[in-house]
């Protein structure tokens, strides 16, 4: 057989490559067209030497997490940008709290200790329950000073280890430690590649880049010697499925069909309802306790109800309980957000306080009320 001419594999060459970047072009155009929820970030170092135009080439950009030995951090002095139905941007300081830098206390500081429900990713800063607090705060001429201390993923663990990091610098009045029904576990953390600014733009990289980032870095969990016990899933498991009925149905309306959800979310909020898991709760709450006494600033506590439990046609408050009842031995003020979001709710449900098909994250009417309900309790511990 003769060989191929340089021109027919120029012009197949052409050929595959003219059909490939058809290809492209539809996706792109498809992808627009669908509104394919593939956000655009943008990742800033504020202290990075690295220059303008290489940016533009790097493989990709910089991350807002890094990993550590005690678990995910913030990267310090970093602004991510966000562009998903709006543009939110996060900032973070030099300690790596998405907050502004910290001065002089003029007043009393407070430090909300959380995961991503204090953090707040989707949420503009000015926006979130933690800086409300403080505007509306200032505003009726009460001079507190409110500081974002959430991370995203954290346990209750991960929560007490940052605290321990940051308290010499922050130097909080009090910490308010919001607690969400999964913090007895790290969420495990997706690392995920940015592309590069010069590619940024286009919704097919962007596209790429976010499933070759589940292919390849497939999520971690975190954990620490001795943090949980090695059958710690079973032990959960074994909890609900001996304590609890289950049925059929669903679980707006029944509470059976309800404890079967649980089940099957046991990691992102069913361990709530295990007495188990509430082992570990008390242990790091002991931890707390004596890091306050150690360190010399107060303690509350906050409940952030699971969405089901705001929106259900019956109540079932356990993990409130439980909490209450642990955080009595500590002498710890708690309070439950779920009676007065219950009451949101049911009053005006067409007003979302929970984002779409999510269990856990607040709207920004969602963080309106929260703020709304904290405010007098933080008035009274102060």
């Amino acid at each position: 057989m003769a060989p191929r001419s340089s021109r027919s594999v120029l012009i197949q060459t052409l050929l595959v490559a003219s059909s490939t970047l058809t290809g492209l072009l539809i996706a792109e155009v498809y992808l627009r067209l669908t509104n394919y929820p593939v956000p655009r970030i943008e990742v800033v170092r504020r202290d990075d030497t690295v220059s303008p135009l290489r940016e533009l080439f790097q493989l990709h950009q910089p991350s807002l997490f890094r990993e550590t030995s005690e678990g995910w951090r913030l990267e310090p002095n970093t602004t991510v940008t966000v562009e998903q139905n709006g543009v939110v941007e996060l900032s973070t300081n030099s300690f790596g709290l998405r907050n502004r830098e910290l001065g002089e206390k003029s007043g009393p500081r407070i430090l909300f200790l959380g995961d991503s429900l204090t953090m707040a990713r989707g949420i503009p800063e000015p926006d979130t329950f933690v800086r409300q607090i403080e505007s509306i705060a200032r505003g009726s001429g009460r001079n507190i000073e409110t500081v974002n201390g959430g991370i995203e993923g954290a346990s209750l663990r991960d929560e007490v280890a940052i605290l321990s990091e940051i308290v010499d610098r922050v130097k909080p009045d009090y910490v308010v430690l919001c607690f969400c029904l999964n913090d007895t576990i790290t969420i495990p953390a997706q690392e995920t590649l940015v592309p590069p600014r010069l590619l940024n733009g286009s919704h097919v990289i962007r596209f790429l880049y976010y499933h070759l980032s589940i292919r390849a870095f497939p999520r971690k969990k975190l954990m620490r010697p001795g943090e949980l016990p090695e059958n710690y899933l079973e032990l959960w498991r074994s909890d609900l499925v001996n304590s609890e009925p289950r049925e059929a149905g669903d679980p707006w309306n029944s509470p059976g069909a309800f404890n079967a959800m649980k089940l099957e979310h046991l990691e992102l909020f069913g361990a709530a309802w295990s007495k188990s898991a509430w082992t570990i709760i008390e242990r790091n709450l002991e931890a707390l306790a004596s890091l306050s006494q150690t360190k010399g600033f107060n303690v509350a506590l906050v409940v952030f109800p699971l969405r089901i439990q705001v929106e259900a046609s019956y109540l079932d408050d356990f993990p409130q309980r439980m909490l209450a009842e642990l955080a009595a031995k500590e002498g710890f003020p708690v309070f439950d957000l779920l009676p007065a979001l219950r009451e949101a709710y049911h009053a005006a449900p067409e007003v979302p306080l929970y984002f779409p098909n999510d269990w856990l994250h607040f709207t920004q009417a969602g963080h309106e009320r929260i703020a709304s309900e904290l405010l007098p309790f933080i008035s009274k511990l102060l």
